[in-house]
């Protein structure tokens, strides 16, 4: 078997010690090639050891350069194939930037392209391809994956022909994840007829996606936050393809199945103007005002910072000089010293002999939940509310103003 790629670039190749790695490594090696060896040990199973020493006398004998990440100390977080996906690609994302690296070969073969796609039916996915694509960029990197031709059972056909060391990782041998399921229940027991027709399956999909995918990106990619009003148009199936692509565009990584698209049409007929959907820990699609758009999850806990006399105050959340001028903000020297923090309910402001809860000004601006939790207030030293900056869509402050908001 022989590569077409460019001799005179640095590639990295994600190596377990397993028959299929060790496959494609050594049809590198076969070919010329001399790419930068990455394993990870993450010491679940009694034989991590002697394959990491196996890969080290591999790459001794051929003269290969071999980085290995030992996760010893590190603890795995929620789901663990999840979470040893995360680590091992920032692993290889560390090394591909120190070596300036051009490619990332992986193994991945026709089975496990068979195998992704079964588990994406299974779970419903929203997906940009089905299967596993034979090039792609994660993190920056550009990864190869030059096998996908290749069965599972050949590769080992060929390490053996061709004594090359390997070893079966045990966790493969259960029935403990679906992907397992799959591979021993349906994969393993396909004949050539049956692995074609779903091959062929695959390929139709994958061209009928990507005729949707140019569609909908020619309408709705260059948008920063979604027009409800626009989306909701759409068939479910586009509709889940937009939402898909718009969370991708934050989070890469995030799974988005079509019962969850579902819900989120569920959410653009609702009569809420401010709904919040997490999306893991950190984010949330927020929907404000008839439009969607993803933002930092944000503290419910609140700010406060004092200015005892007129000066400066730079913060998170504002920026404020009122060294010389403080009128334009209601401000006088009688006020000090002021309190600039978050809104708390039953704050009100009297303008003129009007007095109005700001929190009905809020929905008067028709200002997005999550920031009224970040919107500034600036309240003297009787602790009465005497300034509030106005919102206004699309508004920002001028690059000179005394109180802009970040």
């Amino acid at each position: 078997m022989s590569f077409n790629y460019e001799f005179d670039k640095t590639y990295l190749v994600a190596c377990s010690y397993g028959p299929d790695s060790m496959a494609l490594l050594n049809i590198l090696v076969e070919n010329d090639y001399r790419p930068i060896v990455c394993h990870v040990n993450y010491h679940r199973r009694p034989e991590s050891n002697l394959e990491q020493k196996g890969l080290e006398t591999f790459c001794a004998t051929h003269k290969l350069e071999l980085k290995v990440l030992d996760t010893t100390g590190l603890e795995p977080k929620g789901n663990f194939q999840a979470w040893a996906r995360e680590i091992r690609y920032q692993f290889f994302k560390r090394v591909y930037e120190e070596k300036k690296a051009d490619g990332l070969f992986v193994a991945h073969q026709e089975d496990d392209l068979i195998e992704t796609y079964l588990i994406q039916k299974a779970r419903k996915s929203l997906v940009f391809y089905y299967g596993i694509a034979e090039q792609t960029t994660i993190m920056g990197m550009k990864v190869l994956r030059p096998l996908l031709k290749k069965s599972k059972a050949s590769l080992q056909r060929y390490c053996r022909i061709n004594h090359v060391p390997f070893s079966i990782d045990s966790s493969n041998l259960t029935d403990h994840y679906l992907r397992n399921r799959i591979r021993h229940n349906v994969v393993e027991v396909m004949n050539y007829q049956q692995r074609q027709s779903i091959l062929s399956e695959i390929e139709a999909k994958n061209l009928e996606l990507g005729k949707r995918i140019s569609a909908v990106n020619a309408t709705f990619a260059p948008f920063h936050e979604l027009p409800i009003s626009q989306i909701d148009k759409l068939t479910d199936d586009d509709f889940g393809l937009v939402i898909y692509t718009f969370i991708s565009k934050t989070l890469p990584a995030f799974p988005v199945s079509k019962t969850r698209a579902n819900e989120i049409r569920k959410i653009c007929q609702s009569s809420k103007p401010n709904i919040e959907i997490p999306l893991g820990h950190k984010w949330v699609l927020a929907k404000s005002y008839g439009l969607f758009r993803i933002i930092p999850k944000t503290s419910a806990a609140g700010f406060s910072y004092t200015l005892e006399h007129p000066g400066q105050l730079d913060t998170p959340y504002f920026t404020l000089d009122f060294t010389h001028e403080s009128k334009n903000r209601n401000v006088g020297l009688e006020d000090y010293p002021l309190t600039i923090r978050s809104y708390r309910a039953g704050d009100e402001i009297s303008v003129g002999k009007i007095t109005k809860r700001i929190n009905r000004l809020f929905i008067d601006w028709k200002m997005p939940a999550d920031l009224r939790k970040r919107w500034p207030i600036i309240v003297n030293h009787s602790g009465k509310p005497i300034y509030v900056p106005r919102f206004s869509v699309g508004f920002v402050s001028p690059i000179n103003s005394n109180f802009k908001v970040k």
